[in-house]
């Protein structure tokens, strides 16, 4: 709905600057002609739902930088949250963890892993998932959700389905 409502309004002020521009015949001809062709396509834009993407990651990232330009180059609606800055709830956490695991979401091969001398210590997860929270160079980024899809790490054969699928619908 929000397509539709803005293509009418991108229509209805294309035709009053037409209007404004000062021939009388030649804008009616333009106004019939430009009118007729976007209404063509409103039904195929209104078809289409806003896919909102919300990416989870750091800056430094490689793969999280890679998602973000993944998204914004299919004109994808994207929430980027650093998490140098904005700190991952242990609720927003927990759907990573229920649907992959603990274990799946731990950067063994960070160096922040074996700074913090990880691979050695059995550490139980509930101040694993504290230390995931305080320092997200543990995590394999990004984290990547759209509505109840979750996503972690580079995906992109996953991500070309989430939008196959979106574009189908």
């Amino acid at each position: 709905k929000d397509m539709t409502t803005l293509l009418f309004t991108l229509v209805y002020a294309f035709n009053n600057c037409l209007s404004d521009f000062g021939n009388g015949i030649w804008s009616q001809r333009t106004n019939f002609r430009a009118s007729k062709n976007l209404a063509s396509w409103l039904p195929r834009f209104a078809k289409l739902k806003p896919m909102t993407v919300q990416i989870y990651g750091t800056q430094k990232s490689q793969d999280s930088k890679k998602a973000l330009r993944f998204f914004k180059e299919r004109a994808t609606q994207v929430q980027f949250f650093d998490l140098k800055t904005h700190y991952m709830t242990q609720g927003e956490l927990a759907r990573f963890i229920q649907k992959f695991g603990l274990q799946s979401l731990i950067n063994s091969k960070a160096k922040a892993y074996q700074e913090a001398g990880l691979e050695y210590l059995k550490v139980p997860d509930e101040q694993m998932i504290e230390k995931l929270i305080e320092d997200p160079d543990l995590m394999i980024q990004p984290l990547v959700r759209s509505g109840s899809d979750l996503s972690v790490g580079w995906n992109e054969a996953f991500w070309k389905n989430w939008y196959k699928n979106l574009k189908s619908t």
